[in-house]
């Protein structure tokens, strides 16, 4: 646990990754995931997420996701990935930004577990 002040803790810190852009071998533009764009989310925070599957025989847990919630409007796309204690997950569907009950904006997102 990292500590700001007495009293204070704060979270790990989490990094919107981006897929750099490099040219091929051919001379086209590709996504470069060997040396994505690394930018901190501040104040970011992670809940995991449990979804229940009913083929109305069986129910499941489905485990592996997290909701990333982030205060203000934040540059996150779909095709961003999100590192979090150094794993990198992908961001399902697309992100939200929302105002919350208090008057406040932020940013979340659906957060699936990726080899890459």
């Amino acid at each position: 646990m990292l500590l700001d002040a007495p009293g204070a803790s704060r979270t790990p810190p989490i990094f919107r990754l981006r897929a750099s852009v490099t040219t091929d071998y051919y001379g086209d533009t590709v996504e470069d995931w060997e040396n994505p764009v690394k930018a901190p989310l501040k104040r970011a925070q992670v809940q995991d997420v449990e979804t229940i599957a009913d083929d109305g025989f069986t129910r499941r847990v489905i485990k592996g996701q997290r909701l990333l919630i982030v205060p203000g409007a934040v540059d996150l796309a779909a095709t961003d990935r999100v590192e979090i204690q150094g794993q990198v997950w992908r961001i399902e569907g697309l992100p939200v930004t929302r105002r919350g009950l208090a008057s406040r904006v932020y940013t979340r997102a659906t957060l699936t577990r990726s080899e890459a």
